[in-house]
């Protein structure tokens, strides 16, 4: 028996930042269950969803996952909850304005695309 403790969603887009056309973008939908399972381990069960602008169905600019080792990770991942995938969660989750707070020099598209992948190396 799992118990839903909680559950949040988030939505930006992603742009591929070294192509200039900016129409062409990702949007990212994530949904982050905070699960608790009988045995009392508490887990982070992520998934994706993913649209894209007009004019980049195939081309897919500004996917997270396009090009990354770990493809099959793409749809989501379950992840223990513990200190660092609060962390990672948390930043997942928020908004690339917000993000501009937080990422120092490195672009928000590209502090996202980085955490969203450290998530896929800690699936369980």
């Amino acid at each position: 028996m799992t118990t839903c403790l909680e559950t949040r969603k988030s939505t930006f887009n992603l742009h591929d930042q070294f192509e200039p056309d900016q129409h062409l973008f990702t949007t990212v939908g994530i949904i982050v269950a905070h699960n608790r399972y009988t045995d009392g381990g508490e887990f982070y069960d992520i998934s994706y969803e993913y649209t894209y602008s007009e004019g980049n169905e195939t081309a897919r600019r500004g996917h997270p996952f396009v090009g990354y080792p770990i493809m099959d990770h793409a749809e989501g991942d379950i992840v223990a909850v513990n200190e660092l995938t609060t962390a990672l969660v948390k930043y997942a989750l928020m908004d690339i304005d917000e993000l501009w707070n937080h990422s120092g020099h490195v672009h928000p598209n590209t502090y996202k695309l980085n955490v969203l992948h450290a998530i896929t190396e800690f699936w369980d």
